[in-house]
């Protein structure tokens, strides 16, 4: 199964994304893009989404 990485700091959106991908896709959540690059140092993603506007590091 594919593995997407959502990166999303709102904690709604984050929610409802992954309840309408999760029955087609294995998804991981990241808050930021800084949580999202830790997550890729040790792994992989077939797809990011990401949020355009976040903390600390924005995609």
């Amino acid at each position: 199964m594919a593995t997407i990485l959502l990166v999303e700091d709102d904690a709604s959106m984050r929610l409802l994304t992954c309840t309408k991908l999760r029955p087609y896709y294995t998804v991981v959540t990241a808050n930021d893009g800084s949580e999202a690059l830790e997550y890729l140092e040790n792994r992989r993603a077939d797809l990011i989404v990401a949020d355009v506007m976040m903390p600390r590091m924005d995609g």
